[in-house]
């Protein structure tokens, strides 16, 4: 499989976060559930909206590492998804940032 492809690079921009928000989902419901950390002392939509953000944010390690093996055209397939992701986030989340 050639990476240094558009689609490759698309398609790794839309199932990284979702997986990465899958991951720390996960991890933020054990913390839940063993008492480390409690959902009472933050507004309600706080932790999906951190770890959405977070995850979409993750992104930037597969660019970088796209950028160090020079892998262009799979980075330009990467941003579109990122761009497209980080808009929905901001007009789910526009009444409570602003």
């Amino acid at each position: 499989m050639k990476k240094d492809r558009f689609i490759f690079g698309f398609a790794v921009g839309l199932l990284w976060p979702i997986v990465v928000y899958g991951i720390f989902l996960t991890l933020y419901d054990l913390m839940d559930s063993s008492g480390v950390m409690s959902k009472t002392n933050f507004a309600a939509d706080f932790h999906t909206r951190t770890l959405t953000l977070v995850a979409l944010g993750c992104n930037v390690f597969i660019m970088q590492y796209f950028n160090k093996k020079r892998l262009y055209n799979a980075m330009r397939g990467l941003v579109i998804p990122t761009m497209v992701l980080a808009a929905i986030w901001l007009y789910k989340f526009y009444d409570v940032l602003f």
